[in-house]
């Protein structure tokens, strides 16, 4: 009846029928009259109780907001998000500014389906810069965050924030690295032009397509494991199971078990730490790569651009072969090798890290093995 009162401003309510005429005299006299009165008033006041969280304060419709931007479950706002931010995200951690980044969020929103959404979910819809580490950058210190008032922040805890948060964080660097890995694959593509006169580096340009393609096939299934049989799955067990809460206490518990739900299967629980680490390993080195692409791509195409150059000056000068040429090739050597470490050391951690699933519960993921 407080939280009615008090935290759902429903100052005006009295709870109506046997239990409001309850006889004070005669409670001992009528024990079990007395029980069942009790039990009306309970059962009357948690309906009110799910009336008002459903309406005016809309619980199920923030809790399929906090699924839609806090689990990454809208996919084309996700997508716009990642292209707007992508640019000033990849910049040092100190040079990433708060309104600049509210900024990008709210073209990000304007240019996806989340702009028919209603303003009441949207306003709550923010960023959050997280403490930066020396090294840091934009991506490393970006969050979305979701703003809850009271009384639904009875339900949707600080600590319960976090652990959404948590999730976000995880998910969105599983994300960036998809984004990096496709634009790499693009990269590639470009690239393709240029081995007609860069033969000598056929043979690296098809060790990188391999690796690439390895690991975008890891992350993909990663992600779709994470979305579909994860999130997907255990949201769906979650609201028909609060269709059928009759009181505040049943609709706490349902949330909770979500969060845990969500943190076990989603790797993020203490049961796997081994596992976490790995992914982290592996994380690691496919960031490695994409420097190493980039390095390698950037001067491959520079000599590419190079020999064409010189075979416009040759059509005057035909004295440097093509032999002098390849001698002068300004193809990062360093990249070239470092792919094979690369390689080497990403293939050690994928079977470390099917070594581990073939321990645990999750079929998916291991027949992902390259």
């Amino acid at each position: 009846m407080y939280f009615l009162k008090k935290c759902c401003n429903q100052k005006d309510y009295v709870i109506e029928g046997k239990f409001s005429k309850l006889a004070w005299p005669n409670i001992f006299k009528e024990n079990e009259e007395y029980e069942k009165w009790i039990n009306e008033g309970y059962e009357a006041i948690n309906h009110k109780m799910m009336e008002v969280l459903r309406s005016p304060f809309h619980l199920p419709e923030h809790f399929e907001s906090l699924r839609k931007y806090l689990l990454l479950g809208q996919g084309d706002f996700i997508q716009a998000l990642i292209d707007n931010l992508a640019g000033e995200l990849s910049k040092n951690a100190d040079q990433i500014y708060p309104h600049t980044i509210e900024s990008l969020l709210e073209t990000a929103v304007r240019s996806s389906n989340c702009q028919f959404h209603s303003a009441e979910y949207i306003k709550c819809l923010t960023t959050k810069l997280l403490q930066k580490s020396p090294g840091d950058l934009g991506w490393d210190i970006f969050s979305l965050d979701y703003n809850i008032q009271p009384p639904l922040s009875t339900i949707i805890t600080k600590e319960t924030k976090k652990e959404y948060m948590r999730i976000f964080n995880y998910l969105w660097r599983i994300k960036r690295i998809e984004y990096n890995l496709s634009n790499i694959w693009l990269d590639q593509i470009e690239f393709k032009k240029a081995l007609k006169v860069l033969q000598e580096n056929k043979a690296d340009f098809q060790k990188a397509n391999i690796i690439r393609h390895q690991m975008m096939l890891l992350v993909s299934s990663l992600n779709n494991y994470l979305m579909v049989e994860v999130i997907e799955s255990y949201w769906k067990v979650f609201t028909d199971a609060i269709k059928l809460s009759k009181s505040l206490d049943e609709i706490i518990k349902h949330h909770d078990q979500l969060i845990q739900n969500l943190l076990n299967h989603s790797l993020l629980s203490n049961k796997y730490k081994s596992i976490q680490s790995i992914l982290l390993k592996i994380f690691e080195i496919i960031n490695r790569y994409r420097t190493t692409q980039e390095i390698f791509f950037t001067t491959a195409i520079n000599e590419y651009k190079r020999r064409l150059a010189l075979q416009m000056q040759n059509k005057q000068n035909a004295g440097q072969s093509t032999v002098e040429l390849l001698k002068e090739s300004t193809v990062s050597t360093e990249a070239r090798k470092d792919l094979d470490s690369i390689y080497n050391s990403y293939k050690k951690s994928t079977e470390l890290l099917f070594k581990e699933l073939m321990k645990s519960v999750i079929v998916s993921l291991r027949k992902t093995k390259n």
